[in-house]
């Protein structure tokens, strides 16, 4: 949506600069369809084009709009491409703009686009022109996952990530709650100050708010459920819109209801439109293939009416006594069919000691050190008016886990803390460059580097440090004090993390660029053009490069000239060998595609030796060999001839890099997913998805050490120093241990 097209005085934007992205380059990539996108969703996209025109006139009468009220039509999930199909953003409006031709705007949870590019994103711009209203889009987790300019890109044609709609009696307002370069949801500490600030402003007038991950689903899709309903607790917030599940869906948490609409990416998606009268909002649900339009439920704007909370919720208190966890609430919440979590995952029963109203007595031993959220649940998860209340437990570590300190920092954490000369160096996502002393975690400096995550892991080599930023600069500094030596433009954005190779520094650019970089000064030495971008770091053997990117191809190109060597097409650009790091080790290649496979080169030829599992021939997401596909996207590190790697199963995975034979297989009880685990000695690190830092010994197989960091994802990989290691979760959580 075009600002300027779709000026209005009562529309609010937050505060954004303009970035301005150069696009000078194109990808055409030729791409199968993704598993959650509808079979056959070509023909009927051609079949429905010209469906409105022949029946929409038949509308029933509550379609159309009463002179009291007002409307606005919300969809999600459209997952734009660049194929040759009728795009589906367009099919949607077009629906929209007969049926609705009353609406003053319509707002879209994310996904508009497949992947993020900005041929796709052209794309859907180009349909949203085409409809005369107002279209307020936010991005989703393929908006972000594959993007090749960070947000940059979905601003300069959307014009921003969050909004505030205001009309008379009800304000609409979108977050962002995607994560960059991610398929899961979360909302920043910063993306939560912004939200609360408008909700002041709004002093009390009925609210909707929308984001692409629907909360509290067993699924957890986001990590924010309790911050987000602490803040929304004594506003006047009626309804949240979702997307994501690609199903239209309501049900109530904590008296907020919960919408979620159908993927418009097929014709025959369910979709929602809203009817604001004086009193109420009525949420309809509009069938596009039936013609029918049917009233779903109704919501007093007035928060009394609706028997809302009018306060701050009731949190749970917990203490330790006789060494049992003794969970009270304020309000009877223990009834049958409560259900526990901690850190958003079910407590099994036996750790469920005894209920008894408002008291909940548990067994905690099985669980590690660390920080714990717990929630309760009445009366159950798959309940369509949920009652949630959470609490903290803090269970204190052992000696065998060697905690120094923990911080909390101001905005999310993904990329590698850097350790040097006594300090912990992080980036976070909110752009800052963070040094905090080895000793005792206090302050050292700070580095703005804009508005933007960092992504890219700070490398220390010397008494320099590099990282790159998404505004497509190169940026070194002195680790000691944080001053700026040089800064860089670069042929796109660096969501990529360099390395050193040789004499040069090499990083991977969201254009498909590889470079490499004189460290000194930053002038560029060489660049390898690719077919897509490149968000790994290049494996080295001393003389070449290897890497994936998201063209579904491999890369061996030399170090010193920038030459190709050799180049091997291995999958299609969805399923690319790009999502994590490569290793190489005694002339072998170990990757991961984006389909759970993993794969064996020979470095000198790019000939694929062995993969895993054998028989993996084609991609299909319902074949029992995906249910145990181990491991995945994960990157290697090597031990005594085998590469260890971490599975989205849960799993920590060896195998032998000559001959591809399993020879260890740990359960770790938790998703991992997009790991790029360490080795210090015979421990290897990595974080869970369910915030717990953890070390597996491998020589003997068992797990060495576990701390929870609390809720939030952990996508940071562990930074290693002398006897320090040290990472960081997306609730800004930095923890720092001894090896």
């Amino acid at each position: 949506m075009s600002p300027k097209k779709h000026a209005n005085p009562k529309t609010q934007t937050a505060d954004s600069p303009e970035n301005k992205l150069t696009d000078n380059q194109r990808y055409v990539i030729n791409r199968r369809q993704f598993v959650k996108s509808t079979a056959g969703t070509a023909l009927a996209l051609t079949w429905f084009g010209s469906f409105p025109g022949k029946i929409l006139g038949n509308l029933k009468p509550d379609a159309t709009a009463d002179s009291e009220s007002w409307w606005f039509v919300f969809g999600s999930d459209s997952h734009s491409n660049a194929g040759p199909e009728t795009d589906p953003m367009e099919v949607f409006l077009s629906d929209v703009r007969q049926a609705f031709p009353h609406a003053e705007f319509v707002i879209d949870t994310g996904d508009i686009t497949e992947h993020g590019w900005e041929e796709e994103l052209d794309r859907s711009r180009a349909a949203i022109e085409g409809y005369d209203k107002p279209v307020y889009a936010v991005m989703g987790n393929h908006d972000a996952r594959w993007s090749r300019a960070g947000r940059y890109a979905f601003r300069n044609r959307f014009g921003d990530t969050h909004w505030v709609i205001e009309r008379e009696n009800l304000a609409v307002i979108l977050v962002d709650g995607s994560v960059l370069l991610e398929q899961y949801g979360h909302l920043d500490p910063s993306e939560l100050t912004w939200l609360e600030a408008q909700l002041k402003k709004l002093n009390d007038k009925p609210v909707m708010i929308g984001f692409h991950h629907p909360p509290c689903l067993p699924g957890q899709y986001l990590d924010s459920d309790r911050a987000l309903f602490e803040l929304l607790a004594g506003h006047n917030v009626l309804a949240m819109l979702a997307g994501h599940i690609h199903s239209r869906r309501e049900y109530g948490v904590n008296d907020i209801q919960v919408v979620t609409s159908g993927g418009v990416v097929s014709p025959k998606a369910v979709y929602c439109a809203w009817e604001i009268t004086a009193e109420n909002a009525i949420l309809h649900e509009r069938d596009p293939v039936k013609n029918e339009l049917r009233q779903v439920l109704s919501l007093p704007l007035d928060q009394r009416k609706r028997g809302a909370l009018t306060d701050r919720l009731d949190p749970l208190k917990t203490r330790q006594w006789l060494g049992k966890w003794h969970i009270t609430a304020n309000q009877n919440l223990w009834q049958d069919g409560v259900e526990v979590l901690l850190n958003g995952k079910l407590a099994s029963e036996s750790t469920i000691v005894s209920r008894r109203a408002r008291r909940l007595k548990m067994a905690l031993d099985n669980q590690p050190a660390g920080h714990y959220e717990i929630a309760t649940v009445s009366p159950g998860l798959n309940s369509p008016a949920m009652q949630w209340r959470w609490g903290e437990i803090y269970k204190k570590p052992a000696d065998t886990v060697k905690l120094r300190w923990e911080v909390n920092l101001p905005a999310g954490v993904q990329s590698r803390p850097a350790i040097f000369n006594r300090r912990v160096i992080i980036g976070t996502n909110d752009g800052t460059l963070h040094a905090r002393k080895v000793s005792e975690g206090a302050p050292d400096w700070q580095y703005k580097s804009g508005p933007d995550a960092i992504l890219s892991n700070p490398l220390i080599h010397g008494d320099r440090l590099y990282f790159g930023t998404i505004d497509e600069r190169l940026i070194c500094l002195d680790p000691a004090t944080g001053r700026e030596i040089w800064t860089k433009a670069v042929p796109g954005s660096v969501i990529a993390s360099s390395r050193m190779a040789g004499e040069f520094l090499v990083v991977g650019t969201g254009k498909g660029v590889m470079l490499a970089i004189q460290p000194d000064n930053g002038e560029i030495v060489w660049q390898y053009q690719t077919g897509n971008l490149i968000k790994a770091t290049p494996a080295y053997d001393d003389t070449n490069l290897y890497f994936g990117a998201w063209d579904g191809k491999f890369y061996a190109v030399n170090a010193m000239s920038g030459e190709e060597v050799w180049v091997k097409s291995m999958t299609t650009p969805h399923l690319s060998p790009a999502t994590c790091n490569p290793g190489v080790l005694d002339g072998r290649i170990i990757v991961v595609t984006h389909d759970y496979a993993t794969h064996c080169l020979d470095s000198t030829t790019g000939e694929e030796l062995w993969k895993f599992p054998r028989g993996y021939d084609e991609y299909d997401w319902q074949s029992p060999l995906v249910a145990k596909c181990k491991p995945s996207y994960s990157s290697p590190v090597f031990y005594k001839g085998a590469a260890y790697m971490t599975s989205i199963t849960g799993h920590v995975v060896g195998m032998n890099v000559a001959t591809g034979e399993q020879v260890l297989e740990v359960d770790i009880g938790e998703d991992i997913f997009d790991s790029f685990p360490v080795l210090m000695g015979n421990q290897f690190y990595f974080g869970t998805l369910r915030g717990k830092f953890t070390a597996v010994n491998l020589d003997t197989g068992a797990i060495s050490r576990s701390y929870s960091l609390g809720p939030g994802f952990i996508f940071s990989p562990p930074g290693v120093g002398k006897k320090v290691i040290a990472l960081g979760n997306m609730n800004g959580r930095l923890a720092c241990f001894g090896a």
